[in-house]
């Protein structure tokens, strides 16, 4: 069977929401009903006109008479059926309206869960950034030091052209700076602090460097708990730029606190996240602060200007909840609005910070909705079942009172004939009769009429509703493997990163094993705790420090691909494989570690624990009925959210997959040419996240169905 797919458009959003097209069929659909009760006025008057006429014939009384009451009854059934179906269809919008706002409350859902992600990172970053060599000699150095003795040391080095050991630490530690910020891509800016609240270090401002930052609210916050510091969204009077800024104690070996390092993370990176997301034109996204302010929103509407406080959804929200709502906004529009309160990812706590989504709804709001859902997972997959469920279970219930309404219109058409016969038997006394004849089989033929427009309307509602259910696993195929590219991203520059520690540089270029480098190793496998190992070898190929297992230290690695590849001086990032000495799956990350004069002086490599993929997939909002699988560029699997099957099943025969080749992500309905059942499958790859051009991967969710849907319709996704 052909598969069918929706194109995407490179101008992002989807063209209509399917939710909204529900809503509009079953708003033509009640104005069609308008028609069945005028066809029944019509009806009950023929029925009285003809009990008049069977009243006044003297031969033909009960024939016509028989007539008179069974188009009475035809339209009483006809009446009855179209009160059920217009109490259905006003059903079916209730649960359309549900259907979008319980969207928009699991977008929400991605959105603060990816931002928290991000900056869970973030987190990570500036405590590992806090315990750099070149971080802590330069704090040491410049211990005490004022603004004025610092601006002249960098006066004077400009000057002179030299250096003394206070202006080496300074160079050396911009230096780092200035390469862990060219590699993230995603900070503003870096300072290193000492403990007089002086920036003694900047990775791209050296203008600043001298300048006190004593009265700074990150300064004094840090200094005063000897913990990391993470502000709301804010205008930095460092970079003029919109910011978030991370803080971490410098401390010496006693625990002294002798330093402050601070990040400032780009914005502009937390507000792509919103850029990103499957919205049409009239849909609209924000990110807004624990008192309300908004701190990011679709085409940057109102940031740090607007405040979302007076809307029942940002109010449940700011509260700690998550949910959706139909409301009336501020500006009297009726509105469907999902929301959803960060909970923080791993160390990283949050700042209670929340997403809100909001699309316009184009009827009369008789009451609002408010629906919360409870903080975990499984909850807001109830949430979307329910809605997914309430849906097709209305929709059914619409085609059997649309299949009773064609069953009583056959009626009608028997009925015509019956009464052209009856009035041809009266002869003479029938000819008044025969003029309500007439009138019947004109009824009949509006009534076939009418038949029609429902039918169609009926096939457009089944269209609606099943294009309704499979957008969101369009969308869930987006978010995940959306998130799977930002988190190898954070690994892809990580593996760089490593790579320019001076201890691991110089550890390489001597060929020996050093207690230096092997802590450096362990520090950093302990701060970011996604890896199973990381690994350092020489220009040969033998490992000279581990992070966990010592035991390989003096084994080569020279015959493997990755080291090869290094060697050339590439990146390398491979695909998931099983590796027998970690025995587990993973995803090697490598990279050449070079000197000062560019010379290659051995390899970094890092053993990524795929679990922290698997979560992802697991952590997806979809039913139980569904199944989400990461797939390779050849279409194996490579990813499962309990890790079964794993580079042991190929979907390459699905043409979902073959659709990707064509468009990047989307819905196909199709017979999976496995087990031959019928399939709703979202799927989506994207080209990889800012520097990290991507594997190729994909994500695909696979729903059974009854039949393959007439018309499914895929979501339409921004160009990365």
């Amino acid at each position: 069977m052909t598969a069918k797919t929706q194109k995407s458009s490179s101008n992002g959003g989807q063209e209509e929401m399917d939710s909204m097209s529900l809503l509009g069929a079953t708003t033509r659909m009640t104005d069609a009903l308008k028609m069945m009760h005028n066809i029944n006025l019509k009806a009950n008057f023929i029925a009285l006109n003809a009990a008049i006429e069977a009243a006044r014939s003297q031969s033909q009384t009960e024939n016509f008479a028989l007539v008179a009451d069974q188009i009475s009854r035809q339209a009483q059934r006809t009446e009855e059926l179209a009160e059920k179906l217009e109490s259905e269809i006003s059903n079916l919008r209730t649960c359309a309206l549900k259907a979008t706002a319980v969207r928009f409350a699991d977008i929400a859902s991605d959105i603060i869960d990816k931002l928290d992600r991000n900056l869970f990172e973030r987190n990570c970053d500036c405590q590992a950034w806090a315990t750099f060599d070149s971080v802590q000699n330069l704090v040491n150095a410049t211990r005490d030091w004022s603004a004025d003795r610092v601006t002249k040391l960098t006066s004077d080095m400009a000057t002179t052209g030299q250096a003394d050991e206070a202006g080496n630490a300074v160079v050396a530690c911009s230096e780092q700076l200035a390469g862990l910020v060219e590699t993230y891509r995603v900070y503003e800016d870096s300072f290193v602090v000492n403990n007089s609240g002086v920036i003694v270090a900047s990775a791209k401002r050296t203008k600043l460097v001298g300048t006190s930052v004593t009265n700074h609210d990150f300064f004094q916050a840090v200094v005063e708990s000897k913990q990391v510091h993470v502000t709301d969204m804010n205008k930095s009077s460092l970079t003029g730029s919109w910011v978030v800024s991370y803080s971490a104690p410098i401390l010496s070996a006693t625990g002294e606190l002798i330093g402050v390092l601070s990040n400032r993370f780009n914005w502009d990176y937390a507000q792509e996240i919103i850029d990103k997301m499957p919205l049409d034109g009239a849909s609209r996204a924000y990110v807004i602060a624990s008192d309300g302010t908004v701190i990011a929103a679709s085409k940057r509407r109102g940031i740090l200007t607007d405040h979302l406080g007076w809307a029942t959804s940002a109010e449940a929200a700011m509260a700690g909840g998550s949910g959706y709502t139909i409301e009336t906004a501020r500006n009297g529009q009726i509105m469907a609005y999902g929301y959803c309160q960060t909970r923080g990812f791993g160390a990283y706590p949050g700042k209670g910070w929340s997403a809100i989504v909001c699309h316009p709804v184009d009827l009369k709001l008789l009451e609002h909705i408010h629906v919360k859902i409870e903080r975990d997972g499984q909850s807001h997959l109830h949430a979307s079942e329910i809605a997914n469920r309430d849906l097709v279970k209305v929709a059914g219930s619409i085609k059997e009172h649309v299949r009773s309404i064609n069953f009583i219109n056959n009626e009608t058409n028997m009925l015509a004939v019956n009464a052209s016969i009856q009035a041809g038997v009266a002869g003479a006394e029938g000819e008044s009769f025969s003029v309500i004849a007439s009138e019947i089989g004109r009824l009949a033929k509006q009534s076939e009429e009418f038949v029609h427009v429902v039918n169609s309307l009926t096939e457009v509602l089944g269209g609606c509703v099943q294009s309704t259910v499979a957008v969101r696993l369009g969308d869930a195929a987006f978010d995940t493997i959306d998130k799977v590219d930002r988190n190898l991203f954070e690994r892809y520059c990580d593996v760089q990163a490593f790579a320019s520690f001076r201890q691991l540089v110089e550890c390489a270029k001597s060929g020996r094993t050093t207690a230096e480098a092997q802590e450096l190793l362990k520090r950093a496998h302990a701060i970011y705790e996604v890896y199973h190992d990381i690994f350092l070898l020489d220009a040969k190929g033998t490992i000279l420090a581990s992070a966990i297992r010592r035991e390989l230290v003096g084994t080569n690695q020279a015959d493997r691909d990755w080291f090869r590849e290094c060697t050339r001086g590439n990146i390398v990032v491979s695909d998931v494989y099983r590796s027998k000495s970690i025995n587990d799956y993973t995803v090697t990350f490598a990279a050449p570690v070079k000197d000062h004069q560019g010379n290659l002086v051995g390899v970094i490599t890092t053993r990524f624990n795929c679990s922290f993929v698997y979560g992802i997939l697991k952590a997806a909002i979809i039913g139980e009925e569904s199944r989400i699988c990461l797939l390779n560029s050849k279409g194996l699997l490579i990813g499962s959210p309990a890790g079964e099957g794993i580079l042991d099943q190929s979907y390459v025969g699905l043409k979902a997959f073959k659709a990707m080749e064509v468009q990047a992500s989307g819905f196909v309905s199709e017979v999976s040419p496995t087990d031959q059942q019928h399939y709703a499958i979202g799927f989506a790859r994207t080209p990889g996240y800012n520097t990290y051009k991507g594997k190729g991967w994909s994500v695909i969710i696979m729903r059974r169905t009854q039949e393959v849907a007439a018309t499914p319709v895929a979501p339409i996704r921004k160009a990365a």
